[in-house]
């Protein structure tokens, strides 16, 4: 189940408002931690969720700095068809287009075009990014990030 379920229904406000989203446990902080870091490339608002299918991936060294490698979890990875093809990140009114690798068994991933998207939306490890399919045919993925001050 994932952590990032609003406690309000009624409205999505921005981390930086004081409807902050619930407890964290399993990232080690709470949410009210989570808020836009100043300065960064024109931080997007939090959208609320489409319904579609989502993952988030806890940002780590090695997705934010060279290797800049993104592995899918687990509950990406069984989102997400056994084959490799483009893929379409978007946030906001920005996209970057890479592939998907998803046709090897033990990890699925994206390729090196990754870094492209961690470096324009200025990732740092701590980051939270949920990734919501909101397309099959061509693979569309929209990205929020939560950002961990």
């Amino acid at each position: 189940m994932s952590a990032f379920y609003l406690k309000h229904t009624s409205s999505y406000k921005s981390l930086s408002s004081e409807a902050y989203y619930g407890p964290v446990p399993e990232f080690g902080f709470s949410a009210k931690e989570m808020k836009p870091r100043a300065n960064t490339c024109e931080d997007i608002d939090i959208e609320p969720k489409t319904g579609a299918p989502f993952f988030h991936v806890n940002l780590t060294k090695t997705h934010v700095s060279p290797l800049y490698l993104l592995t899918i979890p687990a509950e990406g990875a069984r989102l997400l068809p056994n084959i490799e093809a483009p893929v379409i990140l978007t946030r906001g009114t920005e996209s970057w287009t890479m592939n998907y690798i998803g046709n090897n068994i033990v990890h699925k991933r994206l390729d090196k075009r990754w870094k492209q998207f961690a470096v324009d939306n200025k990732l740092k490890v701590g980051d939270v990014c949920t990734f919501e399919l909101t397309s099959k045919d061509p693979m569309r993925l929209k990205v929020q990030v939560l950002r961990v001050l």
